[in-house]
């Protein structure tokens, strides 16, 4: 179980977050740290983060595939994806949200931007 969850850990603890939120952004800002860009040391990590999240997929289903986690999963994610990119737009086409609900991701994400945002 300990090889399991390590790289998830050292990941975690480079970039300062809990593995719930661990993104993609994270982990290629891992990658791009200098002597983790070796091609076996990143197919080593990569294969065990992915068994890590492919045992908590297992592990999980029957409570993610409810209906209620579901819809909170998909908030979520259009929040992060929100958070990341800033662009109402892109939230649009990538989730299928229309206009106000996109505004309303980005403003959620970004209460900072949200008088520079085009209206």
């Amino acid at each position: 179980m300990e090889r399991l969850v390590q790289p998830v850990v050292e990941i975690c603890d480079f970039s300062g977050v809990v593995p719930w939120r661990l993104t993609a952004r994270e982990i290629d800002r891992y990658f791009a740290d200098p002597g983790k860009r070796a091609h076996a040391t990143a197919r080593t990590k990569m294969n065990g983060i992915d068994g890590y999240f492919a045992f908590l997929g297992q592990r999980y289903a029957g409570e993610i595939a409810t209906k209620e986690n579901t819809s909170q999963m998909r908030q979520d994610r259009i929040l992060d994806e929100a958070a990341v990119t800033a662009d109402p737009l892109h939230l649009m086409r990538l989730s299928g949200i229309g206009e106000s609900a996109a505004m309303r991701y980005v403003s959620a994400a970004h209460p900072e931007k949200t008088g520079l945002l085009p209206r």
